[in-house]
């Protein structure tokens, strides 16, 4: 499953444009008075009807190392023969969204760290989710979000990592992680699992055992694809999809690769001896792999459509880093069954907010007053310097609330997941899903939470991925 609009009003008309043109529609009766509408696109169909119950997933769902449509069924026998929803999510992992309706309930489960951001719009007892914000702004009387505005701009104009949890609706809000979720007249939820409990900043000190741990981590997470097949691995030349790529061959896992060549990047991608394109196709012929270029065509008609498909996501998405893909993913989604990244690899991995080096004791205030350049084009019409980084700064003091740390740098790679990839980079992730299940090792829970207690010393120049790729 490829989208899904949801909403506690069985009779209400929905506006659902992009699901309708781009994707085909599973037909599912109504439940409860709840009006659920799904998408897939190929033959990327993740879901099961088991008598009166039913299952779907955005994403990749994993459970019992096996995926989608399989791991559904397992999912869903298990919870017939009495097991707890509860324990069973907690043996799932993947970077999901998951729709269940189970004895006349229905719930909505995020995966357990958030990687696929999900949009919900509550008020006067109007419950309506999505995948994708937009129809869900056009659908509801919402108004804009001025901070969100201020931070987008402010983020393209400086390319710091500036970030803010909202969406450019002030109605609509993105779902929490590790939530069960309740619908009905109101949305309800619950927690069924916190990496952060035991987390332990600087928990590790030697690069020989990180690198192991790190591997292993990687390698069983990996497991599902072993009798999969349809499976192909980015290349990019960067040390995210080349340590995917490794621990790929090191299993024995059949794949094929590929690389996207987006418009406006092409100078960068392929030009020059040591562009990504030269470096992915070396690392294809070295390893004898099948190797995909998804790029712009050159008829007017594909141009015409690839204007389309940009358009169309810069508005779905919020985001500038998936503006030009989409084409390329539906293409991709024609030929295999699951695409692997490596994204958000470099940012978890390796040492990122360097800033925060220079602070002993952290103060959010200070920091994004420092960190955060505000970009005044409105003329403090609406939203004046002030209260943008006391915005900004509440959300990163929300962020750590419940973190206990010694060194300030340490808190880098918490930061740049919650702070960053949670708020921005995810709606990317979101749209790569839209087109066929996408899955980054990096994302995982558990490596996520390995990633954190890494310290901040001991992730320099790609020091853990130089040594798994070797």
């Amino acid at each position: 499953m490829q989208g899904f609009y949801i909403s506690n009003l069985h009779n209400k008309m929905h506006k659902l444009a992009f699901f309708e043109k781009w994707l085909r529609e599973y037909k599912l009766t109504e439940r409860d008075g709840i009006s659920l509408r799904l998408f897939y696109n190929e033959n990327h169909k993740s879901i099961i009807e088991l008598k009166d119950n039913f299952a779907a997933n955005i994403g990749v769902f994993i459970y019992k190392n096996k995926w989608n449509r399989d791991a559904l069924c397992l999912f869903l026998e298990d919870l017939n023969n009495g097991f707890d929803l509860i324990e069973l999510l907690q043996n799932t992992h993947g970077q999901f969204c998951l729709l269940l309706y189970y004895k006349n309930e229905f719930h909505l489960i995020t995966d357990k760290v958030g990687t696929i951001p999900i949009f919900a719009y509550v008020k006067n007892n109007i419950v309506e989710i999505s995948n994708i914000w937009l129809p869900l702004a056009k659908n509801n009387a919402v108004s804009l979000n001025y901070q969100w505005m201020a931070h987008y701009i402010s983020h393209i104009a400086s390319s710091n990592n500036s970030c803010y949890d909202k969406t450019l609706a002030s109605e609509i809000s993105i779902l929490n992680y590790a939530s069960i979720y309740s619908i009905g007249k109101k949305l309800t939820s619950k927690k069924y699992y916190d990496f952060k409990k035991d987390l332990i900043f600087s928990r590790y000190d030697d690069l020989e055992d990180i690198v192991n741990v790190a591997q292993k981590i990687i390698s069983d997470n990996f497991a599902f694809l072993k009798n999969t097949n349809g499976i192909t691995c980015n290349i990019t030349g960067g040390f995210d999809t080349r340590t995917n790529l490794a621990v790929l061959l090191h299993n024995n896992i059949q794949f094929s690769s590929g690389i996207e060549l987006p418009i406006g990047h092409n100078s960068l991608l392929t030009k020059g001896k040591y562009s990504d394109l030269v470096i992915s196709k070396k690392i294809a012929e070295h390893f004898n792999l099948n190797f995909d270029i998804y790029t712009e065509k050159k008829t007017k008609t594909d141009e015409i459509k690839q204007k389309k498909y940009s358009d169309l996501n810069y508005l779905l998405f919020e985001t500038r880093y998936i503006s030009t893909r989409m084409d390329y993913l539906f293409d991709a989604a024609k030929k295999h069954k699951i695409m692997i990244t490596g994204i958000f690899g470099s940012e978890i991995v390796n040492q990122c907010f360097h800033e925060l080096q220079g602070y002993r004791d952290f103060d959010a205030n200070l920091f994004v007053r420092q960190s955060y350049s505000y970009i005044d084009i409105i003329k403090n019409k609406y939203i004046s310097g002030r209260e943008y980084h006391d915005k900004q700064a509440a959300m990163l003091n929300n962020i750590l609330a419940d973190s206990s740390y010694q060194k300030t740098e340490d808190i880098a790679t918490y930061l740049s997941y919650f702070a960053f990839y949670r708020t921005d980079f995810s709606r990317a992730f979101g749209a790569y899903n839209c087109a066929i299940p996408t899955y980054s090792p990096y994302l995982e829970a558990d490596f996520v939470k390995f990633s954190m207690e890494v310290p901040f010393k001991l992730k320099g120049r790609h020091s853990i991925q130089r040594i798994i790729i070797i």
